[in-house]
């Protein structure tokens, strides 16, 4: 755990230390060094070791990415799964600017963030298109009746 101890007489003093220190559980610890000398003098060292959390939760979105969407109709967005190694609940703040109203392209955003404040930001993309002018085409059926041939080819 990273300590070494010198002495004025003795060439080779070792250490030896005692902690309760566990890398995979959040918290703080203490590691308490320990040297003596051929002599029977004592020394001890102690330091603060904090274990933290510093990988962010792993999302992804329900449904496609990008998604079109009609005008005029609603839009409820299908939402993320999201997983974090260390924290079972985890923040979730969404933000949107769509419009259903009009046409154009929107972003519905998450950002999930652990009680260590490590986030991932998710952003899936919305077309919100008028499908209604598709009503108003024209539609030309051409026969199968080979007598109604315009064309020549020469």
């Amino acid at each position: 755990y990273g300590a070494i101890a010198s002495d004025n007489y003795d060439n080779i003093v070792d250490v030896s230390f005692n902690t309760d220190l566990n890398i995979n559980i959040v918290g703080t610890y203490i590691i308490n060094y320990y040297a003596s000398d051929s002599n029977g003098n004592f020394a001890s060292a102690s330091r603060i070791v904090n274990v933290i959390d510093s990988t962010p939760p792993v999302v992804e979105l329900i449904g496609e990415n990008p998604i079109i969407v009609n005008i005029n109709t609603p839009y409820n967005d299908l939402g993320l799964t999201a997983l974090d190694n260390y924290d079972p609940s985890l923040t979730v703040i969404e933000e949107t600017n769509i419009n259903i109203n009009k046409v154009g392209i929107y972003n519905y955003t998450y950002n999930v963030i652990d009680d260590f404040n490590n986030s991932t930001l998710i952003t899936r993309v919305i077309y919100v298109l008028d499908y209604s002018i598709l009503d108003n085409i024209p539609v030309i059926n051409i026969s199968d009746d080979s007598s109604n041939n315009i064309a020549n080819i020469y």
